[in-house]
């Protein structure tokens, strides 16, 4: 990943797109996109793999407006972060499936 940001922020300072002097932004842009997007493609991989894709896509969709404006716990690095969210989704997904099979089996 440094590899590719660092030829993608090289290609922008010399195409003077970005200035230098906010290249420290720029590249923390781009990692928090990085990072977000492989959480989006983790948690739909998690909920197809489930059977769950579309109920993996609704969560998210509360998910995310939740996990940036409540606050909370902050893991030590963005990795750890990435983890604990991926075991958070999969219980989400889980107790979506029993709560289903339960509310099934009752009718």
């Amino acid at each position: 990943m440094k590899l590719a940001i660092g030829k993608f922020e090289n290609c922008m300072v010399t195409s003077e797109i970005v200035l230098l002097e906010d290249m420290d932004i720029f590249v923390y842009g781009l990692r928090q996109i990085y990072m977000v997007g492989i959480s989006v493609l983790s948690t739909l991989v998690i909920g197809w793999s489930m059977g769950m894709f579309w109920q993996a896509v609704v969560l998210y969709l509360f998910y995310i407006p939740l996990r940036s404006f409540a606050g909370g716990y902050h893991a030590r690095t963005p990795v750890v972060c990435y983890f604990y969210s991926l075991i958070l989704i999969t219980l989400a997904l889980k107790g979506i499936s029993i709560i289903s099979t339960i509310q099934i089996a009752n009718y």
